[in-house]
């Protein structure tokens, strides 16, 4: 079937009428879902395809399957056939094409949702529904190339889909952790997170539309899905599990299982601390001696760490150029931060600080152990990734030739690559920009982090120091070998994140690239206003037109005192002697709207039309209507 819409690009409001008929075609039956008012359908609106229209039963399961309409050409016979199949579900299955979910221009304010938004209003009964969102690998922010396979999105705005639901789906792989999604660490949709935070299960399907092949095996298992689809019952909505995906399987940690993990570990490490090993076998009285002398450093070096982090924060936002990536900042704060924690710890050895290997072993089980209980308490699923660490750095405590240390240092890192590997991969810049701009109370979460790996560095130190002093050799080489290696890491790094794809945003792409003032009457706009008067109250109507194509006009109206308007066909947002009308974008040109208002006050009208140059420029013009009270004789 070759569609129309497929030929040329329409706007919005064009494409909602085109697919309504399309679907009509092929012979399904569409419903209209308004987005705003009552004479909202000049505008753009949602299409719902129903396998049980205008049946509300509360007990009914249903299946929502959701699609913005401007992903719906490439998969357009797919969805049909879907839908006349779903006809033989044992559930209900309702298709929702949403409008207007994508930003249309690149200002902040015009980013919005407002197909998805009006979808999740009309769900009367979370506890019976779920959903599946249809979402193309080319609308997902990441560093990585498409993946070849049908991915699941199983979490947004710090939520993570229940678990019934991912085991229930036939198909994909659970993109990363979901420990990750729920810090909102790494990049979502904001579709997918609207469901989740209005306790609505889904979970967001991500395909590759350059992939046929895998477009029509998604197809074929989702159809089968549907057929059989039921919510099981006794479901509960597990929020703490985590999904580790490893190659080839995914293992699931329950939140039952990380929360006695986490009582396990405790109570091991509590027994092992307060057996204080150290303080038996040889040199137990230097030992005791030792650590009584040191136990300061644990939140002494947490301070003096979170504080190196801020210094180093505030020298990035300096020298740094904005323009450079969020991944060099935190970089440089970092490097930064370790070098000068380093220098003050090789000060501290030139002052004669006990330097026992021993103790400082047990320093980094006891900030391993500190870690556990800190991170655990943001989110339980932190416990075996901590524990982890924990386990190495116990071990790696009783290290002490310089090979050994290397090699645990570079062990303790690797619990956290693959975090970083995903973080790195689906950049959340708005979680990027909270590492780089940190609060102290950030630094210092930042810095426990950074300590057990801190002082595993500050052994290799003193074993380089050992080793100094025995042939004769003073300390000054030892600062070289500090910044030259802190200075070759930045640099490799450096290298590596400035390529251009680290450079992320947090702002979706906008159709509309950029915004012109109109500077000349190339380009007109006009709005007129006619009065009706019935008792003490006026009805008035705007008319508003333009030379070019409206994508958006914002509208409001401001009275010297009191209440501008009493009532409108729009929904609105009432200020202080001020309204502001909420209009979804592409109204129709001409476009007319009424409301009432009192016929003596003096109403003001703000209309600011963007105007539609060409396929990526918008035209902003404003203009002002004074609209003067009726005398009272």
């Amino acid at each position: 079937m070759q569609l129309f819409f497929l030929q040329a690009e329409k706007n919005p409001r064009e494409l909602s009428a085109e697919l309504y008929h399309q679907f009509q075609d092929a012979g399904l039956s569409p419903a209209k879902q308004l987005l705003a008012g009552t004479a909202s359908g000049d505008f753009p609106f949602n299409i719902i395809i129903d396998t049980h229209p205008g049946f509300f039963s509360e007990r009914q399961n249903i299946l929502i399957l959701q699609i913005c309409q401007e992903d719906i050409p490439p998969v357009f016979e797919q969805i049909c056939e879907l839908m006349k199949n779903a006809q033989q579900a044992k559930s209900r299955i309702q298709l929702v094409c949403t409008a207007l979910d994508y930003p249309v221009l690149p200002e902040p304010e015009a980013v919005s949702l407002r197909g998805t938004t009006e979808c999740i209003s009309q769900i009367e009964n979370p506890d019976t529904a779920c959903a599946l969102l249809f979402i193309p690998s080319d609308r997902m922010t990441e560093t990585v190339k498409r993946s070849d396979t049908v991915e699941i999105l199983p979490g947004a705005g710090r939520q993570a889909a229940p678990k019934w639901l991912l085991d229930m789906l036939p198909f994909g792989r659970v993109r990363s952790y979901l420990l990750l999604y729920r810090q909102n660490a790494i990049t979502s949709n904001p579709r997918l997170a609207s469901f989740l935070t209005n306790n609505i299960p889904a979970v967001g399907v991500i395909y590759n539309t350059d992939n046929p092949q895998q477009s029509q095996d998604f197809f074929a298992k989702l159809n089968s899905f549907i057929l059989s689809f039921e919510l099981p019952d006794n479901r509960t909505w597990d929020r703490h599990y985590d999904r580790v995906p490893l190659h080839s399987v995914e293992i699931t940690i329950l939140e039952k299982n990380q929360v006695r993990l986490f009582i396990i570990i405790i109570t091991l490490s509590l027994f092992f601390l307060c057996g204080f090993s150290f303080f038996f076998g040889k040199n137990t009285y230097q030992n005791r001696k030792d650590f009584f002398h040191t136990w300061y450093l644990i939140p002494l070096t947490i301070i003096i760490t979170a504080l190196m982090l801020e210094a180093g924060q505030k020298c990035s936002q300096i020298i740094l150029p904005e323009s450079l990536s969020l991944y060099l900042f935190i970089i440089f704060k970092i490097v930064f931060a370790a070098l000068l924690v380093t220098l003050f710890f090789i000060i501290l050895l030139k002052l004669h600080l006990p330097v026992s290997q021993v103790i400082y072993g047990v320093i980094m089980s006891l900030t391993t152990t500190l870690n556990i209980f800190i991170f655990s308490s943001i989110d339980v699923s932190f416990v075996y990734l901590f524990t982890i660490e924990y386990i190495i750095a116990t071990i790696a405590g009783y290290a002490k030739r310089f090979v050994p240390l290397v090699l645990s240092e570079i062990i303790l890192v690797l619990p956290f690559v693959s975090y970083l590997q995903d973080i790195i991969n689906y950049p959340n810049s708005k979680y990027l920009a909270q590492i780089a701009n940190a609060s102290f109370l950030g630094n210092i979460l930042l810095a426990c982090i950074l300590l057990p790996i801190l002082i595993m560095w500050l052994k290799i130190q003193i074993r380089i120091t050992i080793f100094l002093k025995g042939k004769n050799i003073s300390l000054k080489p030892l600062i070289f070998i500090t910044a030259g290696t802190m200075a070759a890491v930045a640099v490799i790094t450096s290298l590596y994140f400035s390529n251009p794809r680290f450079n992320i945003t947090d702002v979706p792409q906008s159709h509309f690239l950029a915004i012109e003032e109109n500077q000349n009457t190339e380009y007109t706009a006009e709005i007129q206003a006619a009065e009706d008067f019935f008792l003490e109250l006026r009805t008035i109507q705007l008319s508003l037109s333009a030379s070019l194509p409206i994508i958006r006009c914002d509208i409001s109206v401001t009275s010297a005192s009191g209440t501008p308007i009493y009532d409108s066909e729009y929904p609105v947002s009432v200020g202080r002697q001020q309204v502001s009308f909420l209009l979804p974008e592409y109204p129709p040109s001409p476009f007319h709207l009424a409301f009432t208002a009192n016929e003596t006050e003096d109403l003001s009208v703000t209309a600011v039309f963007y105007l539609e140059k060409d396929s990526t420029t918008a035209v902003k013009i404003q203009k002002e209507l004074f609209i003067p009270g009726k005398t009272q004789a």
